[in-house]
């Protein structure tokens, strides 16, 4: 496993409130992002859980930036990165290649990955920071989502069909082969059936699924069924 770690923390002359809005809009904005706000004490430190959902890239889980208290009209800006794991490096491998093949490529891989994190959550800090550098900026505090909503981007009925599917192939595939994993599945997704997706799409896709049967939303349920359909039969023999 590679080894992540805190990078060199940066102080911002503004105020906690501030700072923790214009990161709002910065992640609001920035394509293809997932992010979770965490206020873990209150008026003290407020992390961003951020994960990349690009289909070019497929980073997952990159890490979090924290925005920490440090005096009035101060904040101290940092970073960590999460560890690459082999689930990571398998979203990358052939499907073909035994876990034995992603093991041995692990720690080559694993430290591409875990660079590319690094530049995605350093860009996102410097994109606040030239933000914050512009004083007539309007800096306007977005309501506060609920648990349920935290993160979660709203999506094109197309995507949002694409997400639902691929957890209902998840669960036909794991009623098949009960000790197949995630990061299995969208290996097949990709090497199979063409689809650039991820770990963390297939998992907003088992909440999207639920929350969809709850509201018995017939759309979204036909769509996505006829989508697992058609997949299976290009899985076929």
């Amino acid at each position: 496993m590679v080894k992540a770690g805190p990078l060199d923390p940066k102080l911002i002359d503004f105020s906690l409130d501030t700072v923790d809005a214009a990161m709002k809009l910065v992640c609001r904005d920035w394509p293809n992002l997932w992010h979770t706000r965490l206020e873990e004490l209150a008026g003290k430190l407020i992390v961003y859980r951020i994960a990349d959902e690009s289909r070019t890239h497929c980073l997952g889980d990159c890490g979090e930036i924290r925005l920490q208290f440090h005096a009035p009209g101060q904040v101290r800006l940092s970073i960590i990165i999460d560890p690459c794991t082999e689930e990571d490096v398998f979203r990358y491998y052939a499907y073909k290649h035994s876990r034995a093949a992603v093991r041995i490529a692990l720690a080559e891989r694993g430290a591409g990955i875990q660079k590319e994190r690094e530049v995605l959550l350093t860009g996102l800090c410097e994109r606040l920071l030239e933000n914050m550098a512009v004083p007539t900026l309007p800096f306007v505090d977005s309501p506060r989502p609920t648990a349920s909503q935290a993160g979660k981007p709203a999506l094109p009925l197309e995507e949002a069909i694409l997400r639902i599917a691929l957890a209902l192939l998840e669960k036909y595939l794991k009623e098949q082969d009960a000790g197949m994993t995630r990061g299995e599945v969208v290996i097949l997704a990709r090497e199979k059936l063409g689809i650039l997706t991820t770990i963390n799409n297939v998992k907003d896709g088992r909440q999207r699924l639920g929350d969809a049967e709850w509201n018995k939303d017939e759309e979204l349920l036909a769509g996505a069924q006829d989508q697992v359909q058609a997949w299976l039969t290009r899985l076929s023999p």
